[in-house]
């Protein structure tokens, strides 16, 4: 129960379960390019590099889910295992890089895309009580058996293990700022300012605050503020003629 609010022990336990299994993807990063299983070389500014930003946020990739179906990507109890090589930071391109395993895990998006993947399967006549079952299939095979005997202490301790365990997102898999991006950055903010004040007929106009202080009927006059303020003056006389 406890892998359940610990993310690093709940991902070296299924690394551990599935040591002896092949890994789902293996994915190369080099300085200028990547690539994954058997492709050629992708950019990284490419659509095709949304694939890093899930391995990065270690979740199940939901646009290229046909794809590894189609390529018989194994899946293991809904999960991806990532092999991933990082040659940015080796000096010499020769040198052995040591990989790293990570485990992708599936959204709630990514089991309603496999549910819905199996209902076309089956000829569309699933009710809602097949598709009730395949998630609690699905959930009993990603999580351990759960503890529900009420306890604060617990509770605490389990939210806390949540906190400290889950591990920090890494750097971006992408190549590093330069000064033309800064640039392109700027000159896309203006732009998005410019658009957002189109039809703000009042965007380039100042604002000047106008006060006026009402008299009361019958009520003494303290002339030495009004004529503080010169765009009351003429209204302070008129008042006065109308009072006197």
């Amino acid at each position: 129960m406890v892998s359940v609010y610990n993310k690093t022990r709940a991902n070296d336990r299924i690394l551990k379960v599935l040591s002896k299994e092949p890994p789902s993807l293996t994915v190369h990063l080099f300085s200028d390019h990547w690539r994954f299983n058997q492709s050629g070389n992708c950019l990284y500014h490419t659509p095709i590099a949304s694939l890093l930003e899930d391995i990065r946020a270690r979740r199940v990739p939901i646009d290229f889910l046909e794809i590894f179906k189609q390529a018989k990507v194994p899946f293991y109890n809904g999960c991806l295992i990532v092999e991933l090589f990082d040659h940015r930071d080796v000096p010499n391109a020769a040198d052995p890089v040591l990989p790293q395993h990570i485990v992708l895990w599936p959204t709630a998006e990514a089991a309603w895309a496999e549910m819905c993947s199996r209902n076309t399967k089956a000829g569309r006549t699933w009710t809602d009580l097949d598709a009730l079952n395949c998630e609690a299939q699905t959930l009993l095979q990603q999580n351990p058996d759960l503890y529900l005997d009420p306890d604060p202490l617990v509770t605490r301790i389990a939210n806390a293990a949540l906190r400290v365990s889950t591990p920090s997102l890494p750097s971006p898999f992408k190549r590093k700022r330069s000064a033309d991006d800064t640039a392109r950055e700027e000159e896309e903010k203006v732009q998005r300012d410019r658009m957002m004040k189109l039809m703000n007929p009042h965007a380039d106009r100042g604002f000047h605050a106008q006060y006026v202080f009402p008299l009361i009927p019958n009520a003494p006059i303290n002339l030495e503020i009004h004529q503080q303020v010169p765009h009351l003056r003429s209204y302070t006389a008129k008042t006065i003629e109308r009072t006197c």
